[in-house]
């Protein structure tokens, strides 16, 4: 079967649009005593009709961490309300705001890491769930 989506350096292009992936980070987790991985991510709309850029990206984006020799499938994170990390909670609420066609915006998105430490692979999907390619970030 065809792939219907791309992955070219930090670019993971979709039938709805493109991701381009620009800045990762750690931060803490709105869950006591944990962390988050963020991506942080402009989406261009490139489809015919609006959409929510966090719709698309947690459905053909999958995170992991090994943990005893096992990956764990990563929840989607939720980030803490302080001043600090207003930024990020601002992207993270742009994540979910509907884009019209050819209009892009800056957004992200989080996983709740279960090893501090352990590196985190992520994997895109595209539409017939065919792996498209994966990408490693640190969590150090």
């Amino acid at each position: 079967m065809q792939k219907t989506a791309t992955l070219a350096g930090q670019t993971f292009t979709t039938k709805q649009g493109t991701f381009l992936i620009t800045e990762n980070h750690v931060t803490a987790s709105a869950t006591k005593n944990k962390q988050v991985l963020i991506l942080k991510y402009t989406f261009t709309n490139t489809g015919k009709s609006q959409l929510v850029p966090s719709d698309c990206w947690y459905k053909y984006v999958k995170a992991t961490q090994t943990v005893n020799g096992k990956p764990k499938t990563l929840e989607q994170g939720s980030l803490p309300f302080s001043t600090s990390a207003t930024n990020d909670d601002n992207l993270e609420n742009a994540s979910v705001s509907e884009i019209k066609p050819n209009h892009h915006i800056k957004a992200e998105g989080s996983w709740q890491l279960v090893k501090n430490g352990a590196p985190v692979k992520v994997s895109f999907y595209d539409t017939h769930h065919q792996l498209i390619g994966t990408r490693q970030y640190s969590t150090d």
